[in-house]
């Protein structure tokens, strides 16, 4: 199917499902969160050739989905760790409690991940920051998991995002098994 027409199609459904995109914030300016909540979410992209980031599917309990990209602000990953970039997205949500539904590769033929088989949730609070781990995708295999990485993803956040620091940051982690794209292989 023609890359084009496939794209007309995935937005065309997002509008039908009243699916919102949210992108992330800027650095320099602090979100209001009297009404909101924070979620940090950084992902580890490792790819053999070009790492381009992750969007999830989440959705709240009024089914109410919402699209979080995570692409921007991209560090190589140390070179003992293997070829790659990590990203690092932030965030406001209104608050309650969500689940994610899927995921997928940025600016890569191929599917979503179905939902997991494990609830993966969290619960954002009015004024909250949060962190639920760092997700490890591995580009190749089509499948990634969330990692508990948050002393070195706080740090990292403060530093692009100075407005955080002075913030708790509550850690929500997400834990459980690999989260395979069609055709994905977990690791051995």
């Amino acid at each position: 199917m023609n890359k084009k027409i496939l794209a007309i199609y995935f937005l065309f459904v997002l509008f039908l499902t009243g699916c919102v995109t949210t992108g992330g914030l800027q650095k320099d300016v602090a979100p209001d969160l009297k009404e909101n909540g924070l979620i940090l979410l950084p992902v580890t992209d490792r790819a053999l050739f070009t790492a381009t980031g992750v969007s999830f599917v989440v959705s709240d309990l009024n089914e109410k989905r919402t699209i979080l990209t995570v692409k921007d602000w991209p560090n190589e990953i140390p070179q003992k760790e293997g070829k790659g970039k990590r990203f690092y997205g932030a965030f406001t949500l209104p608050p309650g409690e969500y689940k994610f539904l899927s995921w997928y590769l940025v600016k890569t033929d191929g599917g979503s991940a179905k939902e997991p088989n494990e609830p993966f949730t969290f619960r954002l609070n009015k004024g909250e920051v949060i962190y639920v781990g760092n997700f490890n995708a591995i580009r190749p295999l089509g499948t990634g998991q969330f990692r508990d990485r948050f002393a070195e993803d706080v740090k990292n956040f403060q530093s692009i995002y100075p407005w955080i620091n002075g913030s708790t940051v509550k850690q929500q982690l997400i834990t459980g098994s690999w989260w395979t794209l069609p055709g994905g292989t977990e690791p051995k």
